[in-house]
């Protein structure tokens, strides 16, 4: 299926804007259940962060993540959250723990 936006998303002082775009792939039934995600933050028109992830239901699993500003990935990690939480997730796979995600409030 096509990609399609989830979510916007201003984060800070209107400097970054972070947005999640998602597409479905068809499980055994026809249905869908397990969406692909990507999650972008922009800084004017320059990606600076963004993550893969997936999630079935309401668990969502980070895959990888980059960042090319400094502090941009820690905005994005918190721009994600947001947009997780506005779309009614439970639960957020982090994946390794790393002193980054501590310091952000993993557990």
């Amino acid at each position: 299926a096509a990609p399609s936006r989830v979510q916007g998303l201003s984060a800070g002082e209107g400097k970054f804007g972070a947005k999640g775009i998602a597409s479905q792939a068809p499980d055994a039934s026809g249905g869908c259940s397990v969406r692909c995600h990507s999650i972008e933050l922009w800084c004017g028109d320059h990606l600076v962060a963004g993550e893969l992830g997936y999630s079935i239901g309401a668990a969502y699993t980070s895959l990888t993540g980059f960042y090319c500003v400094a502090s941009s990935g820690a905005v994005q990690c918190v721009a994600t959250a947001r947009i997780l939480q506005r779309k009614g997730f439970r639960y957020w796979d982090l994946g390794m723990e790393l002193p980054y995600k501590l310091q952000l409030g993993a557990r």
